[in-house]
């Protein structure tokens, strides 16, 4: 067994729970946060609920650019932390370098 198949073999035992289920909860409260808080400026919520479906549509099929951007523009300090380190740990894994 080679060095790079060994990596590729450890990575695979790493989960991507929590990436599916930030990308839902982005996709669903995401969207409905939007919608509430800028319900009397339509066509802004409109834009970045959209925005926001794409990042998240992405990141369901394991775009780790589209997590890292919603990450970012999330403008919450602890996620990028949290959500740094989740995404360091996974960033060479196959899955997400299709």
């Amino acid at each position: 067994m080679t060095e790079n198949e060994k990596v590729v073999n450890d990575s695979e035992d790493i989960g991507f729970k929590w990436w599916s289920i930030w990308a839902w909860l982005g996709l669903i409260v995401g969207n409905l946060y939007m919608l509430g808080a800028l319900s009397e400026i339509v066509g802004l919520a409109v834009v970045l609920i959209v925005i926001n479906t794409v990042l998240m549509i992405m990141i369901l099929k394991y775009n780790k650019y589209a997590f890292l951007i919603a990450t970012i523009i999330s403008l919450n300090p602890l996620l990028w932390i949290i959500n740094g380190f989740y995404l360091r740990n996974r960033w060479n894994h196959p899955k997400v370098n299709n």
